[in-house]
């Protein structure tokens, strides 16, 4: 209402010099205690056990007030929707915690020397390519899977250096292999199964004080292959890691949260009981069983 207006009044002081705006008037001082603070024209109340308690509940007060902590802000970090590698990096660093160890940084393997600049990324990339590509109920020999790699050159599925860094060698170790056998043999094969799927905040991340969380994660990914036997259906996945002597447990442990979650996205999608789950290490030439 442009009929009602404010008056402010007041007077400014330090150094016991008067400082006025014009058109309004300030008091400001510069008090060392703020229990001995009163404002201007109050006169001064005499301490009594009353008003020393009722400074202590209201100095109590401000310190709850500016102390006060979020109680749910470990949920402030869940995303609302997360890919699986991301998952599978969050597992890592809690097991990576729980023993005390840092980060190591390994050498590139010597079979992807051949690579001529490729990355690890790109190198796996690469063979995941062919293995989605490759007709999983042929038998291979050597010389026609190194068409089959000139082929997708051609088409541009691969790159010229891409299709050069494919190891052929550990390819026909995988076809040559007694699952592969399996593979040709399966009633239904599917590769790069791409999903989303809805999981508990405490399985995405895994942290005990989401235990309780009742937020959703929707999780989004691409399983590289799984076979149909029966009524079960069999869970693989390719690496193209290098691995440590001597850790090789630990590597595939890692992997164990990706798997399983692959596989309950199976089971929600086909409803096919997953019986059983495989990485296929190119580095090793070896399959191992979760």
């Amino acid at each position: 209402n442009d009929d009602e207006i404010m008056e402010t009044s007041g007077e400014a002081y330090r150094d016991n010099k008067e400082m006025v705006s014009k058109g309004f008037n300030w008091e400001v001082r510069f008090i060392d205690d703020i229990h001995y603070y009163k404002p201007y024209g109050v006169q001064k109340q005499e301490n009594t056990k009353e008003t020393v308690a009722a400074d202590i509940d209201a100095d109590n007060d401000i310190a709850k007030k500016l102390s006060f902590e979020y109680p749910y802000k470990c949920y402030a970090d869940v995303a609302a929707s997360i890919s699986i590698s991301e998952i599978k990096r969050n597992y890592q660093q809690q097991m990576l915690e729980e023993k005390e160890e840092t980060i190591k940084e390994y050498k590139k393997p010597e079979f992807t020397s051949e690579t001529k600049g490729l990355s690890g990324a790109q190198f796996g990339t690469a063979m995941h390519a062919v293995m989605e590509h490759l007709d999983f109920r042929k038998t291979y020999t050597m010389s026609e899977v190194k068409d089959f790699v000139s082929h997708l050159a051609n088409i541009s599925v691969l790159t010229k250096e891409e299709a050069q860094a494919v190891n052929v060698f550990k390819i026909m170790s995988f076809i040559k292999s007694d699952l592969a056998e399996r593979i040709r043999k399966a009633d239904r094969i599917k590769k790069e199964v791409p999903f989303a799927m809805e999981i508990s905040a405490f399985e995405a991340y895994g942290k005990e004080e989401l235990k309780c969380c009742e937020e959703s994660v929707l999780v989004h990914g691409i399983a590289d292959c799984y076979f149909k036997e029966g009524d079960k259906a069999v869970l693989i996945d390719y690496k193209t890691d290098y691995v440590p002597e001597g850790e090789e447990e630990h590597f595939f442990d890692k992997y164990k949260i990706q798997l399983d979650i692959y596989a309950k996205a199976i089971e929600r999608s086909t409803g096919l009981k997953v019986d059983e789950k495989y990485i296929y290490s190119f580095y090793l030439e070896k399959i191992i069983r979760y």
